[in-house]
């Protein structure tokens, strides 16, 4: 068990330096260009590149997240194809970006754990769950009145624990709270 959780620390430590290269250069460009200073600049290098010709019909939002440009160049084409303000262009170019590094650290943290779950199922302990109390799950169903608790649907509806049972929670009616699947899958990805 002990093997399990320090291979976890250490992917995880790895998995976060990565992330914190990435994102420390995606800063260093931020830093070393400001946009509303270059942003003349910007748009002269995309049209001496000729940019502003290939992704002519390029969408926004295809721009602001392509690997193969650099953020001056598609801060640049927002401008000079999209008709966009400097600030306007830095903010989404910026906000793109940083939600690209999310993304790829919550898909680089789901393949970690889906291989050390591969590598180490026989060191993961098994929890037997016993089934919700029916009188639980009345009572907890006339608290929250047949409705999710986060968005308030009636729809496929779905007894959550809100401690996991796994992390020391229990099948009483205040760790028992109504979700509609979509919002407890949304909460089952943050855990």
């Amino acid at each position: 068990m002990n093997l399990f959780f320090g291979w976890t620390v250490i992917l995880w430590f790895v998995m976060l330096i990565a992330a914190k290269g990435e994102l420390e250069n995606y800063e260093r460009q931020k830093r070393t260009y400001p946009v509303i200073k270059y942003s003349n600049l910007f748009a002269d290098i995309v049209k001496s590149k000729g940019l502003n010709k290939k992704y002519l019909n390029k969408k926004v939002e295809d721009i602001a997240i392509d690997p193969e440009l650099y953020r001056q160049d598609k801060i640049g084409l927002l401008i000079v194809n999209h008709n966009y303000e400097a600030e306007e262009a830095g903010e989404l170019v910026d906000t793109a970006m940083a939600t690209v590094l999310k993304v790829k650290l919550r898909d680089k943290k789901r393949d970690i754990i889906k291989a050390i779950e591969e590598k180490y199922s026989s060191a993961i302990p098994e929890v037997n769950r016993e089934p919700i109390p029916e009188d639980v799950r009345r009572e907890v169903w006339r608290r929250d009145q047949g409705r999710c608790c986060k968005c308030s649907s009636q729809e496929k509806l779905e007894f959550d624990h809100i401690i996991p049972i796994i992390k020391g929670g229990s099948n009483t009616s205040r760790n028992i709270q109504l979700l509609c699947q979509k919002c407890n899958r949304k909460k089952g990805e943050e855990i």
